[in-house]
């Protein structure tokens, strides 16, 4: 699949130091940035993104006139960059979108999504989930959510989990088993869809314990 691009600005929305510290966010911006092109990186995003960090790189990403997004990293990291996508073109305060107040009726910046842990799915489905705090009711958990808001492009490469440390291997894998479950007891459920239900329960089976007492092996990583 390709993704035209005719601008000359992406916007890479990453998370954390771990990315940073094994050079994954310097190639990644070597390889993108190449002639007239040029990388915009908003980075440190933290887990379960509240409305106010989304609004704050919704507003980064349109003043950097960028044309196309791309995030690379967990579940909130994916998120954001689905959020902030769809977010750049539709008009309106996030938390209306959330309340159903407002609905998101244009598509948004064209997004690549690049996971760097199993188990959320983020990469290949059409909502974030975002969370707001509220006076004397504590944290509310939304799910901004449209069929716009699919990435264009979902890109796994087993070598980018290899730094993830043997426990978020444990509980990533974990909540793919779940989701693999989840999906034969679906009311939804479909003989294709089936298929590929068994087939991942399958492979985590034989391969998560693997994954995790042997984390530099891209083999498990990859299955």
């Amino acid at each position: 699949m390709v993704v035209e691009h005719k601008g000359d600005r992406i916007f890479l929305v990453v998370g954390r130091s771990s990315l940073k510290g094994a050079g994954v966010v310097e190639h990644i911006k070597n390889l993108l940035s190449s002639g007239s092109i040029k990388t915009i990186l908003y980075e440190g995003v933290s887990p379960n993104p509240t409305v106010d960090l989304i609004e704050k790189v919704r507003n980064k990403l349109i003043r950097s006139g960028a044309s196309l997004v791309i995030a690379v990293g967990g579940g909130s990291v994916l998120d954001v960059g689905k959020s902030v996508a769809i977010l750049t073109k539709n008009k309106g305060k996030l938390i209306d979108f959330l309340e159903k107040r407002k609905i998101l009726t244009r598509e948004g910046l064209p997004l690549i999504a690049i996971p760097t842990t199993s188990g959320t799915e983020s990469e290949v489905t059409p909502w974030a989930t975002i969370w707001h705090p509220i006076k004397d009711k504590g944290v509310e958990k939304y799910s901004l959510s449209s069929p716009l808001m699919f990435s264009k492009i979902a890109l796994l490469d087993p070598e980018l989990i290899l730094t993830l440390p043997r426990r978020l291997t444990a509980m990533t894998g974990m909540d793919d088993l779940s989701h693999a479950i989840e999906a034969c007891w679906s009311i939804n459920s479909s003989s294709l869809s089936d298929i590929h239900a068994r087939e991942a329960i399958n492979l985590i089976i034989q391969n998560l314990e693997k994954a995790v007492a042997n984390p530099g092996e891209v083999s498990y990583r990859k299955k």
